[in-house]
């Protein structure tokens, strides 16, 4: 499997976001990448200083960015002090998920680390819908990053549903952590199952039904995984139940430090339909979650 080559994490200085690029740097220094730091300074500040300040609006101006490349270099000399990588940093200006992804297609970078929450663009970004915006835009894919941790990811969980996308989140879990354990979740569910009993249908045919469903998508699963590259070492899991609970609660059970998720692109309409599991998984899981566009 490929390593990573380029991993940019954006940061804003806040707790979390030093959480995530920690968890970076030690991805650069495990995979032997390029490491880079962005902070977007918004647009937004910079209008409110205008609106404060008028005319004398850019000397404010120059003092935030001397103070945000500051901050910068001091932040890219500690990673290079503690985990011996080699950092390069740069300051934009704009909307966070822009400039984001522009970044990211702009350094060729194949992974994009963030901290879960941060100050406001952080939360507005990863658990709002520009999230969507940002995967559609192919920077690559996106690892929130939640849990303070120290070592290569040991036990990854993806969630598939057999599509193209599930093929392309199990890959990117297998090249972002190589040498951890992994498992292939899905989870699947009688649709209509309270109108069933609604219906009158008696408890036994509906058990009977639950078990063909579940029989039905491991046989999907197995040939799922068939149609997989270098997948041999992946361990199949079939559960039933709402993916996205199901999927939290796999995480927490069997104490994975990484959870993968796919995302669909499409209509603005579709996006958001299929998107709901990864926002669910963002919001409720524990550990760390890699969105995959």
């Amino acid at each position: 499997m490929e390593k990573l080559k380029h991993i940019l994490a954006a940061t804003d200085f806040s707790p979390h976001a030093n959480r995530a690029v920690k968890r970076a740097a030690v991805l650069a220094r495990q995979h032997h990448a390029a490491f880079e730091l962005l902070h977007v300074v918004s647009r937004n500040l910079l209008e409110t200083l205008a609106r404060l300040y008028g005319a004398e609006a850019p000397e404010f101006e120059k003092k935030l960015a001397a103070s945000v490349e500051d901050q910068l270099r001091q932040t890219a000399g500690l990673l290079h002090d503690h985990y011996g990588i080699k950092v390069s940093h740069h300051m934009a200006t704009g909307s966070a998920p822009g400039e984001i992804a522009t970044h990211a297609k702009a350094r060729g970078a194949d992974l994009i680390v963030v901290g879960a929450h941060g100050e406001s663009f952080m939360r507005d970004l990863f658990l709002g819908s520009t999230a969507s915006k940002v995967l559609r835009k192919g920077s690559g894919p996106i690892l929130v990053v939640r849990a303070e941790e120290h070592e290569p990811y040991k036990n990854v969980l993806v969630g598939v549903d057999f599509s193209e996308y599930s093929k392309r989140a199990l890959a990117a879990a297998l090249r972002v952590a190589p040498h951890a354990s992994v498992s292939a979740l899905h989870a699947v569910e009688i649709t209509y199952e309270g109108r069933l009993r609604t219906a009158g249908a008696n408890e036994e045919d509906i058990q009977r039904y639950r078990a063909q469903v579940l029989d039905d998508a491991r046989r999907q699963m197995d040939e799922f995984l068939r149609s997989c590259a270098g997948v041999s070492k992946v361990s199949p899991v079939v559960a039933y139940g709402y993916p996205p609970v199901v999927i939290v609660e796999r995480a927490a059970t069997s104490h994975a430090d990484l959870v993968v998720v796919g995302k669909r692109g499409g209509t603005e309409f579709e996006a958001a339909l299929l998107g709901s599991v990864s926002k669910h998984v963002v919001y409720e899981t524990q550990c760390d979650v890699l969105m995959v566009g």
